[in-house]
């Protein structure tokens, strides 16, 4: 048996319960697209209500074209019950002498409006929020952050069948021939990333089908899904090789993932992290793919972030090494 050969006998035996292939293959897909949604529409935003208009007309428009910012015109007789109510984020009143602004949020977000509001006074060009709000994630980097975890538990449902082969004899009989532990690895490997890379591919398609943007090009998208399904199938082999039961691989790849994510940055973003915890993200997959994603929104392309590349790369290549390793000294092998 030989890789090609390995990955022949994994399609045909999931293809022969095509049930269960189509739904595994269909509901990551689905759970992506979901998901992307669901950060496109949660992205933070400000509601503000404007009095006075016609002393800012020009700061008003560039205000309405500013995605994640909501314009209308408050009524000065209500500012106070409108602020509590929480209909707006914050009021403000222009005046010939610039203008005044009235919130019940806290300082910080105060003066994140005041820094919109004199940008715009100064200048014509569309400000990008997330520039302002430091510690928030853009919808980018949340959907792709999303996306990485999510398929690094998926590729390891995926990748179980090795546990199958384990626990039938198939690598029993495996180990009687003429190849190395590395090829029965690799075998599985390939099988599982044009899974994986598939259902990255529909989905991400089907966003830009129906004009979900994100400000990152298609093509280097794709070009991240290369990285980006090698590491979740990499991860998926890993633990998948590890144990005898699927129920302990899956529960302990989703534990770890949802540690990487911490630590990389998804929750708590990377500049308000501890030094400490700065250089222990470096072992994280996401930090690599956040920071890449941050770059590629800044108008750079997936191949300009050559140190990312070689990283992640490295990082397929040691769980590779790694997996095989083990698998090597197990006595089914």
């Amino acid at each position: 048996m030989n890789i090609l050969n390995i990955m022949k006998y994994c399609f045909k035996r999931n293809w022969n319960r095509r049930a269960t292939f189509i739904a595994n293959l269909a509901i990551p897909i689905l759970v992506v697209i979901l998901g992307i949604f669901a950060n496109n529409i949660s992205h933070p935003s400000f509601t503000i209500g404007v009095i006075n208009e016609q002393y800012a007309t020009l700061v008003i428009n560039r205000l309405s074209d500013t995605p994640g910012i909501d314009i209308s015109n408050a009524d000065v007789d209500t500012v106070k019950s409108d602020l509590i109510t929480g209909k707006y984020s914050a009021i403000v009143a222009f005046s010939e002498n610039g203008y005044d602004l009235f919130s019940v949020k806290d300082q910080t977000t105060n003066n994140e409006i005041r820094q919109i509001l004199d940008r715009y006074q100064n200048s014509a060009q569309i400000i990008n929020i997330y520039e302002v709000i430091g510690n928030e994630m853009s919808v980018a980097e949340r959907t792709v952050a999303f996306i990485v975890l999510f398929l690094m538990v998926t590729a390891t449902v995926t990748a179980s069948n090795m546990i199958k082969d384990k626990n039938g004899g198939t690598l029993r009989r495996y180990k009687y021939a003429p190849q190395t532990s590395l090829t029965y690895i690799l075998g599985n490997f390939l099988y599982n990333y044009l899974i994986t890379f598939f259902q990255y591919l529909i989905s991400i398609s089907f966003m830009y089908l129906i004009g979900v943007e994100i400000g990152i090009k298609y093509c280097d998208l794709l070009f991240m899904g290369i990285w980006l399904s090698g590491i979740a199938t990499a991860f998926g082999t890993f633990f998948s090789s590890i144990y005898r039961k699927e129920v302990y691989a899956n529960l302990c790849a989703s534990f770890v993932a949802l540690i990487l994510s911490l630590i990389g940055g998804t929750f708590i973003a990377y500049d308000n992290m501890p030094a400490m915890l700065q250089k222990i993200s470096t072992i994280s997959p996401l930090r690599w793919f956040i920071e890449t994603t941050k770059s590629m929104q800044n108008g750079l392309g997936w191949f300009d972030n050559i140190q990312q590349i070689i990283i992640l790369s490295g990082m397929i290549f040691v769980l590779l090494i790694v997996t095989s390793l083990i698998n090597k000294k197990q006595k089914v092998f």
